[in-house]
């Protein structure tokens, strides 16, 4: 099977083209790319200056992380001091320069907190970061007005990620140091028209014949996706269901996902989607889910 949007490495690892290109039906030109490009480059930068330097965003983090922790020891000291044999009285005159400089390190977090969302108030104001936001969401309008996809498409996450193919099996591509493999959730626009299941992202619309579809596999492998597209929280009511977890590095983590196979001209092929955009899926193709055993 062939994964649509991803890269087969099984030959070469420094391959970096994209499957799929073969049903690509129509391409926003390089203009209309480039004048996107430069409204985000112009919003990013607005973005970057409402940040202290890195030097005191350094010292920020460094001293939030000090104060709790030499809090959390005192805390743990006056449960323990609780015990008759280790009186309150002793803890204050033993501890006292632990307490000095938890007080000190949380007056410095303070001061720099207040000082970056004071910065970050300032400079929104002076640099219209809210109207660069909104010429950034009028260029992206124009694009899929160009690429003809209409207002009501569904907003779906589509993955894309690195794989060999071993004894005809798609294996993603896995860091020996992580414990799951890696893909892109790529936020694209989804509808059918004419017959054909249509998916958009910012410069290229693709088409599948709904005809060619075969099935809908459910994947029950645990995956790592770099960021969250959507406006609601993975805790909302709407994506709760899927046990979504957000690690602390920002990656979100997936326990299932699903690949809608279809065939064409002879080939299958396959559109993998995490496991929260099935309802969607299922209702533009008609096809229901499948697991593994099945």
């Amino acid at each position: 099977m062939k994964p649509i949007f991803c890269i087969d490495v099984t030959q070469d690892e420094n391959v970096e083209v994209l499957a799929g290109d073969e049903f690509i039906v129509k391409t926003v030109p390089k203009k209309l790319m480039d004048a996107l490009d430069t409204a985000q480059e112009k919003l990013d930068d607005s973005i970057e200056k409402t940040k202290l330097p890195l030097p005191m965003r350094i010292i920020q983090y460094v001293a939030g992380f000090l104060s709790l922790l030499l809090l959390l020891f005192l805390l743990l000291v006056f449960v323990e001091s609780l015990h008759p044999d280790f009186p309150f009285a002793e803890l204050l005159t033993n501890r006292k320069p632990i307490l000095m400089l938890a007080f000190v390190f949380g007056l410095i977090w303070l001061a720099l907190t207040l000082a970056s969302k004071a910065k970050q108030k300032i400079v929104t104001q002076e640099q219209d970061i809210d109207g660069k936001k909104e010429q950034v969401d009028d260029q992206v309008a124009m694009l899929y007005d160009f690429l003809g996809v209409p207002k009501d498409a569904f907003y779906v996450d589509v993955l894309m990620f690195s794989y060999a193919l071993e004894d005809g099996v798609v294996v993603l591509e896995q860091d020996e140091d992580e414990a799951n493999p890696f893909a892109v959730n790529m936020d694209m626009r989804a509808y059918v028209q004419n017959g054909m299941l249509c998916l958009a992202d910012v410069e290229n619309l693709h088409a599948f014949k709904l005809e060619e579809m075969k099935a809908i596999r459910t994947v029950k492998q645990q995956i790592c996706m770099f960021s969250w597209n959507k406006k609601e929280d993975i805790k909302s009511e709407a994506y709760m269901p899927y046990k979504l977890k957000k690690e602390d590095t920002g990656t979100i983590l997936v326990k299932l996902y699903h690949v809608l196979e279809f065939e064409h001209n002879g080939e299958p092929y396959g559109i993998y989607f995490p496991c929260y955009e099935l309802p969607v899926f299922e209702r533009l193709t008609g096809l229901k889910a499948e697991t593994e055993e099945n």
